[in-house]
């Protein structure tokens, strides 16, 4: 089958072979030989569609070296409103690729990436008369994803130990204060644009995103959340733009700027960038950074790898405060908070049963105690309906039910860790060094297995990227000698 073809006058379709930039089994090759028709079958279809003749498109497939997170492949593509209609057409490639990636997974296993890349051109408007989704998107008040809202919790409504909340209170008065600091006492002379970036780094459910909003709250500032999935995902091809819109906005607003999952956004910058994907995450990384320097607001980061921010990132900090899982009298505090006063229990909980609540919610995130108590109510109220009475028992099987659930969620994430960890190594290790890592993990607890793999997993991207940088380190050395050498011979 040909990989150039006319699809109409008025649209272009062209689809290249695969370039396979890794060894891949024959097996694997023959799947991607029916994949390509599949997908070639597919596109076309799509760009015959009215809405897209007037589309020009190009696409391109590659097999690459595997990238450390857990993406089985990457659509790469100049998606952007100037070209009309081409977000449609990539939001219907990623829903197709989508729903292959349960047997991409199975067929390249973590050992490569599919690597899929469309370039779009157009030379006219949609054929079928109507609007398309970036004319009818006008960026205001009513349809960004950017907005400043009120904040939705209050310091007085959190759990924190005494440590963290002095820390918070500390945060709070710096921003309080910064007229005093940088004004009259004169500190414009030491750093010219007052700014304020905050780092609240912890577990998933420790509590990070109620202290942004209590922290907004409590300084009278309306908060705007930024999710790397609003900035990348919903204006593929231009996330350096948004970003510095963003920015823009929350300059406008007056208003604390919260990035939720920071470490998508603030992550360490690749060397020696090979791909498009790469090189689109280190030009959003690298935009983040340049207006980050010359935001004069409120910044709160929020994340749980703090180990992978970049280090430019990380120097910008002013604070960085940590939130841990809760400790026994914290968990019994949280369970009074979220225990609803209209809540229709047969007798109030003494302390003995707070207390063994607590016990049974040890290694649970405030979050997760949450869940309990939403879990037991939806439990309960399609049992009884409205005639509902909640006894002690329930409270004791929504936690355990929640306890055993955490618990398998861990032990298969661990699982997966173990597997990421020795995977990425096979190339760069002996197997004796891996059976020592195996024997290492072996001999510890949970807890234990989870920081030496945490540690591991967080160092992988680090060891590639240096063996990068001495692979062309090698390679500019060589060419220099090469060079030498020949004007030796001329002389």
């Amino acid at each position: 089958m040909s990989r150039f073809c006319l699809c109409r006058k008025r649209n272009l379709f062209r689809l290249l072979r695969m370039k396979y930039e890794v060894a891949i089994s024959k097996e694997a090759q023959d799947f991607f030989a029916k994949f390509e028709e599949d997908f070639d079958a597919e596109m076309q279809k799509l760009a015959n569609e009215p809405r897209f003749l007037h589309l020009k498109l190009g696409i391109s497939m590659r097999i690459v070296q595997p990238t450390i997170n857990d993406k089985v492949y990457a659509l790469v593509c100049n998606a952007s409103y100037s070209i009309d209609r081409s977000r449609d057409f990539q939001a219907e490639a990623s829903m197709y690729l989508e729903e292959q990636k349960e047997i991409l997974v199975s067929i390249l296993n973590n050992k490569a990436l599919l690597v899929v890349q469309i370039s779009f051109s157009a030379k006219s408007k949609p054929l079928d008369g109507t609007k398309s989704s970036e004319e009818s998107t006008d960026y205001d008040e009513k349809t960004s994803p950017f907005l400043a809202k009120a904040p939705i919790y209050t310091l007085e409504q959190m759990v924190l130990p005494e440590e963290l909340l002095t820390e918070m209170k500390a945060a709070i008065n710096t921003v309080k204060y910064q007229k005093l600091i940088y004004e009259d006492w004169g500190f414009l002379d030491v750093d010219p644009i007052p700014k304020c970036v905050l780092n609240f780094y912890g577990p998933p459910g420790t509590g990070k995103t109620m202290a942004a909003h209590a922290l907004a709250s409590s300084i009278g500032k309306k908060i705007m959340e930024a999710n790397y999935g609003d900035i990348e995902s919903k204006f593929v091809g231009d996330a350096p733009k948004n970003m510095k819109k963003v920015f823009e906005r929350a300059k406008e607003e007056d208003c604390v700027l919260f990035f939720d999952e920071a470490d998508s956004v603030m992550g360490k910058r690749m060397n020696n960038a090979s791909n498009g994907a790469e090189q689109a995450i280190n030009s959003l990384r690298s935009e983040t950074l340049k207006h980050l320097e010359q935001h004069n607001g409120i910044v709160i980061m929020a994340t749980n790898l703090v180990t992978t921010f970049d280090p430019a990132f990380k120097s910008r900090i002013l604070k960085s405060l940590k939130f841990e899982l809760p400790n026994k009298a914290a968990r019994i505090d949280i369970i009074k908070k979220k225990t609803p006063s209209k809540m229709p229990i047969d007798a109030p909980l003494t302390e003995d049963q707070l207390s063994e609540l607590s016990e049974i919610a040890d290694g649970m995130s405030g979050r997760e105690i949450k869940n309990c108590f939403i879990d037991m109510a939806q439990r309960k109220a399609n049992d009884c309906g409205e005639s509902a009475i909640f006894t002690f028992e329930d409270f004791q099987s929504a936690f355990r039910r929640q306890k055993e659930m955490s618990e398998n969620l861990k032990r298969e994430e661990t699982r997966e860790k173990e597997e990421k960890i020795l995977n990425a190594l096979k190339p760069k290790t002996t197997e004796e060094a891996k059976g020592r890592i195996q024997s290492l993990l072996e001999d510890k607890t949970q807890e234990e297995r989870e920081e030496i793999m945490d540690y591991v997993y967080s160092k992988l991207e680090e060891v590639d990227n240096m063996r990068k940088e001495i692979i062309e380190s090698k390679t500019n050395t060589e060419v220099q000698t090469s060079r030498e050498n020949c004007t030796t011979t001329n002389d």
